[in-house]
């Protein structure tokens, strides 16, 4: 009966060694990606990404009609895509679309802020595969 009782008795202090001595866990900084601010830099980041769509929508246009050229034709893609396209600049600017000399293509937008890139080009150009 007493072994029984013995192995529990020793076993639960053991439990409680963790929380002794080590105090509270460290706080550790965890490094959250920067949030636009407001204004400005936060319709450009929107612009931008309505520009990916854009892509994205052209590139789905390509694949859908069979046919091996993107179209230039904002308004086509938006009558295409219905009401799930988002083809409006929060600025108010026009999007446009170029067909570049190595067969890729470009989103533009009117806005000159919302057009430039890291990588020094303007507008927005989709990775090639």
């Amino acid at each position: 009966m007493t072994r029984r009782l013995l192995l529990p008795a020793l076993l639960i202090p053991l439990a409680f060694i963790p929380a002794l001595g080590h105090g509270a866990p460290p706080k550790h900084q965890v490094k959250h990606p920067a949030k636009p601010a407001s204004g400005p830099a936060r319709t450009r980041a929107a612009c931008r990404k309505i520009m990916q769509s854009i892509a994205l929508t052209n590139q789905a246009h390509m694949i859908r009609t069979g046919s091996h050229d993107y179209t230039t034709d904002v308004k086509a893609l938006e009558e295409e895509a219905g009401e799930k396209f988002v083809g409006k600049c929060p600025s108010g600017g026009k999007y446009t679309i170029t067909i570049n000399s190595d067969s890729t293509f470009t989103v533009h937008c009117s806005i000159k802020e919302h057009e430039s890139n890291p990588h020094g080009r303007g507008g927005y150009t989709p990775p090639a595969n």
